[in-house]
This record gives structure tokens, sequence and C-alpha cells, in this order.
């Protein structure tokens, strides 16, 4: 029959991670996968694509596989708790007048133990109701019930109304009419969880549930369970569980995720699962309503022998793959030399920033000549303010020819900083690592470059107009040439004035009057020296403050020329490193055939490596060493190691290796497709609600 196993997403994922040994029981053509989302409210959001994978199927069964949070329960389909229902006796005095009714599993030869009051009876059985209804409305939650709810066929229940007749046999039969009830609360409660939606197909005849469990029987009361019980005594977990008629129920037990085996019992139940989906269940030996504990048993001998193949045919395919390697890195290849490699990629390249000869940097500066007076050989102020203003105007042409030359060093450096590659995969690994060291210098001589700025024109500005007030400060005080003269006539005169009276004085004597006239004449003379003396110190700090001028012009220029000295350092280093991953990516992206194939091969040889601890791993103990394991005999895998390519590496099944083993129970004989199986059980559990623990 086609089965359809539902499933959380990460038990479809472990039966593809264990691919290699899980995949002779696939049958893809009889069972199909259908994921479960238990938080889905509705069939659509819970198994997206069951409708389309039962469309077709005029039979086919569900196999459900519960969540793992209630593993750890001796019974995880059990989520709802049993309570003990309270009892109702009969009385052998009713009161007098009371409406008296008779039980239905009495004694016939002794009628007046079954009488007892209506009343009481009424009381009593909505006790239990009430009780009834709080567990089935908490097992409404439980996404295994909403899920059965939506899938299988509502039980028809027998309409009745306390005004008709049933039967007389019947009419007063409280157990019967209480169980009337309860059917019909079942199903309100199942109506309202499919309200929404149903399945638009065909329903499926059996839902097989199938549960791990981690449960320590040791704390379950052995005692007890050697009492003998009925199947009336059967724990009834389907009833409060609202569970179907039509719902099979199986535990797989394994181990905590901790253990050390917690991976191999995975498998294990992966296998026993798959098996249950593919095979049907002989009739009349699984009932509805009892749990079975199923597993799968070993083959010892088969097991060694399997595993000892798959072990021998992955070392065979290492063997094969390392042969492969050594064949190839035995091979000499051309290398440079390390003294060419550090020429040819870890050399310094210059990247110049430099400015055209248009403008002439001397006009930055005043040259004029400075005479004794502001206006000989020519008005100081006009000359003063052309040169000024011709000094601004060079200084603005000058800071444009910076940016253009940065402009065009940058492109400059986009043309170089792509290295020849073409010996680029010569290099070997010490060789690389030289260049991986040089590109980290250069990008460390990059980060202690500070070029945040190329310069800043308004300080540049500001600086020749503080200089230019200091100038016209100077100029201010300087005399013109028709003032220095009649400056100088006056001081002369007054000068000849005041040695008059001794000329006139000593005019008696011709000697007294030529020493007179002797030191009037050296007055006048030193007197005419200290006033050019004047002129000359008065010219002197005008010719300062000009100079003081011209060397912040020269300030300005240096500064000019450092920082283009700057960014070119900064674009050389920037050029430096670029060229570096240049080759570095070249590296990468055209790796040398032989390294590629080489690398690729290693790929592939550390997956058997994993492969063949995870073998030893899970299936060591199984692995006797009665047959050979060195690879030496065996067929390697046929594949092409050269490719990057995910191989699956399957276990060496055969055709030999089927077999037909016992399935449930003695004499139902199934084909097995692996000589690892001697039997799949289904074993009953006992299970007793007053023992349940």
């Amino acid at each position: 029959m086609f089965t359809v196993v539902i499933a959380e997403k990460k038990v479809f994922d472990s039966i593809n991670g264990y691919s290699a040994f899980l995949k002779p029981f696939e049958d893809e053509k009889n069972v199909a996968f259908c994921e479960w989302n238990t938080e889905g409210k509705t069939l659509r959001e819970a198994v997206p694509g069951l409708e389309k994978t039962v469309r077709y199927a005029d039979r086919w069964r569900a196999l459900i596989v519960m969540p793992d949070g209630d593993v750890n329960r001796k019974n995880p389909f059990d989520l709802v708790e049993f309570k003990e229902m309270p009892e109702l006796k009969a009385e052998k005095n009713p009161p007098k007048g009371a409406v008296l009714s008779r039980m239905t599993d009495v004694d016939e030869e002794r009628p007046e133990e079954a009488r007892i009051v209506r009343s009481d009876i009424k009381e009593h059985f909505d006790v239990i109701f009430g009780i009834k209804k709080a567990q089935y409305e908490k097992a409404a939650r439980n996404p295994l019930t909403r899920l059965a709810a939506q899938l299988c066929e509502q039980p028809s229940i027998t309409n009745w109304h306390e005004d008709e007749t049933i039967g007389e046999s019947r009419r007063y039969d409280a157990d019967f009419l209480e169980y009337l009830r309860e059917q019909k609360l079942k199903r309100e409660i199942r109506r309202t969880i499919c309200e929404k939606d149903g399945l638009r197909a065909n329903k499926p005849e059996t839902l097989v549930c199938v549960s791990k469990r981690c449960f320590d029987n040791t704390s379950y009361d052995v005692p007890l369970s050697w009492e003998t019980h009925y199947d009336l005594e059967y724990s009834d977990f389907t009833d409060r569980n609202l569970y179907f008629g039509n719902m099979l129920f199986l535990v797989y037990d394994t181990v905590p995720e901790t253990h050390r085996d917690a991976r191999f019992r995975e498998i294990k139940f992966l296998e026993t699962l798959l098996l249950t989906a593919e095979n049907g269940l002989p009739g009349g030996a699984v009932r509805s309503g009892i749990l079975y504990r199923i597993d799968s048993l070993d083959d010892a001998d088969g097991t060694d022998k399997l595993l000892s193949n798959y072990a021998s045919k992955i070392k065979a395919t290492k063997k094969l793959i390392y042969a492969a390697i050594e064949d190839i890195e035995g091979k000499e290849d051309e290398r440079l030399s390390d003294k060419d490699a550090s020429d040819i990629f870890c050399g310094s390249v210059t990247v110049p920033v430099t400015v055209s000869n248009d403008v002439k940097e001397s006009d930055m500066f005043s040259s004029s000549k400075i005479g004794l007076s502001g206006d000989c050989p020519r008005e100081e102020k006009d000359v003063w303010n052309d040169d000024f203003m011709r000094a601004k105007r060079t200084l603005k042409l000058l800071l444009k020819q910076p940016r253009r030359a940065l402009r065009a060093a940058a492109a400059d450096m986009r043309r170089t900083s792509v290295a020849d590659c073409r010996k680029a995969l010569s290099l070997n690994e010490i060789q690389e690592e030289d260049l991986r060291e040089h590109i980290g210098e250069q990008e460390t001589a990059m980060m202690n470059t500070d070029p945040t700025r190329l310069f800043d024109a308004d300080e540049f500005f500001a600086k020749m107009d503080k200089e230019d007030a200091k100038v016209r400060r100077a100029l201010e005080k300087r005399m013109k040439r028709k003032t220095t003269g009649i400056l100088g006539a006056v001081v002369l005169a007054l000068t000849f004035i005041s040695f008059l009276p001794a000329l006139f004085s000593n005019a008696a004597s011709v000697e007294s009057f030529v020493t007179s006239l002797g030191m009037t004449v050296l007055a006048i003379a030193l007197t005419a020296a200290a006033s050019f003396i004047t002129l000359f110190f008065l010219r002197t700090t005008l010719r300062n403050r000009i100079k003081d001028y011209n060397t912040v012009a020269g300030g300005i220029i240096a500064e000019i020329r450092n920082s283009l000295s700057l960014y070119s350092y900064y674009l050389s280093r920037a050029c430096d490193v670029s060229r570096g991953f240049s080759v570095l990516k070249y590296r990468s992206e055209n790796e040398p055939s032989d390294l590629r194939e080489v690398r690729v091969l290693k790929k592939h040889y550390g997956e058997l490596a994993l492969k063949e601890a995870e073998l030893r791993e899970l299936f060591g103990r199984f692995i006797t060493g009665k047959y050979d394991t060195s690879g030496d005999d065996a067929e390697p895998y046929d594949y092409d190691f050269s490719r990057v390519v995910e191989y699956d590496y399957p276990m060496p099944y055969g055709i030999t290796d089927e077999r037909t083993i016992d399935f449930v129970e003695e004499g139902n004989r199934i084909t097995v497709p692996v000589s690892t199986l001697s039997e799949v059980i289904f074993v009953r559990e006992e299970l007793y609600d007053k023992e349940s623990v």
C-alpha cells in the first residue's frame, strides 16, 4: 500500500545525512515524504504537500513520526494524565419514594443489589463527564490529535434524544446513555479542529504513529507488571487523547543525544522506520489502542562483512587519491629565485605629483628697488600695489595647479596599480609570504601618512594680507623727495645760522675766523651726514618688512611643494599595496593547474577520511577483523576526483545481499536488500493506567 511518511523536517534531514547507510531502504515508488509543521492550525498549514501527494491515491496509509518533545514517557502518545473515575454503588435500602434504576452489570439472581437511586446516577456521571471533558479539551491541543482529526473519518453515533425510545432493553441503560453523551462531545471537539479545512482526497485507511522513547524502565513499578491483567484493564490512553480506532502506536527505544551510541541508534531508528513504511503490517498482528515496541535486530556476521567491505572500499579509494597526489607533487615546476621574486613583485613604485612650469614662482616675491624717499625713483605705494597684486594672482594660479596635478597622478596610479602577473603563478609559498609582508609594510606606511588636506588657501591669503599690512604701515612712515629736500635745507640753514655769531665775533682775527668757519663747515657736514643716515635707516625698515613678506611667500610655496611630495608618497604606497593585492588575486583566481588538482584531490581525500572515522565511530563494534579491511583487493569508487563535486559514498550493497526475514511476527516474511538484518520485532507493551508512571 502507498505510504506517506509525515514528520518534521529534521527527520528527513537525518535520512539524507545518513543516506550512505539507508539508501537500500528508500522506496521512491511506494513511499512519499511530507513535512509536518506541528504549529500549523489547519491541515494545509500543518502538512502543506499532503493533498498533492495523495491526490490520485485510491488507498493509502499515513506513517506519522512524533516530535521528540515527549520521549521520556513510557507511553509518548499519552499526553493527557490518567485520572481514576469515582465508583457508583447500589443501595440495598433506597430512600422511600426515590426513583430507582437498575445497573446493567449486576447478577440477575440478586436483583436487590441492582437497585440504585437515579438521581445518584446522574450526579455520578456528571462528575465523570466533567473529568473527561477537561481531558478531551487538553487533548485537542496535541498536534497528533489535531492531525488525526483532519485525516480520519468521524465515527457514526446513534441519534438519540430523551423523548425517543431506543428500545426497552436500553431505555434506562445509564452507561450507554453516558457513552452517547461522551461521543457527541468528542464529535463537537473534533469538528472544532476541522472547521477551517479538511483533506480534499481519500482518507488514509490507517494512521501508523511512531515515536522514539528514552524511558528508564527501572523506574516502572516492576512488581505490578507481574500481576495478571486482562485486556479490559489495558490503558485507555486512546480515549482520553481523542485518538481514532484506525490508529496504531509504535515506539522505538533509543538513548539520549549525549550518549555515545546516539547516532548509531538514530540510524537504526530510521532504518526501522523505512522498513515499516515499505512493508504492510499483517492483519491482526497489530491492534489499535495497544502500544508496541519495535526494533530491527542485526545479523552479526552479515553486518561485519558489509562494514568490512565498506571500510576496505573507502581505504582503496584513499590509496588511489593519495597516489595521484604524490604523482603530481613529484613533478618539478619552474620557480623564481627569491631575488627575482623580490625585484618583480616587492619593488616600490613612485607616483609623481608635479606641476607645470607655466607659472613663475618668482612673481610671488617683491624685488623692486627702494630709494631714500617714498617717490624716488618711483612712487613706492604704487610699486608695492603692483607687486602685491601680481603675487596674489600668482598664488591663485599656483593653487589651481596642484589639484590638477593630483588628479593626473591619481590617473597614473590607476594605470600602474596592477602588476604584471605573468610570472605570479611561479611564486612559491615563502615568496608569497614575503609579498604579503611587503604589502603589510606599505599599508603601515600609508597609515602613518596623514594627507588629510592638500593645503589651506584661505590661510595662505591671510598670511599675505598680514604681511601686506605691515609693509603698508612702513610705507606710511616714508617721506617724499620734496619733503626730504626742504627739511634737509632747513636743518642745514639752521646749523649755519647757529654758527653766525661765532663767525662775526672772530672776524677781527683771521686765524680765529678761519677756525670758526671750519667748525661751521664741519657742523653742516655732520648734520647732512646725520640726515642721510636717518633716511637710510627709514629705508632699511621698509626693506625688512618687504623681506618678511618674501619669506612668508617662500614658505607658502614650500608648503605647496611639501603637500605634493606627501601625496606623491601616499599614492606611491597605495599603488604598491594595490599591485601586491592584484598579484594575490591573480594567484587565487588562476591557480596553477597542478596545485588546483592537488587541492581538489585533498578535499576528496579529507571527505573519505571523515567517512572512515564516522564508520569506526558508529559501527566499529561490529568490525571484528574477520574480513579484510586493508583495501588492497577492494574496488575503489569510480568517480572523477579531479572535479569539485560532492560525491556520495554508499555502502557496497549487492544483489547477493538480499535475504528474507521475519517482520512483526514469526512466519510473516519480507525481503530486505541487505544481509545485516535478522528480524524486525513488534513487542506489546504492558500499560495499565493504575500502574502508569
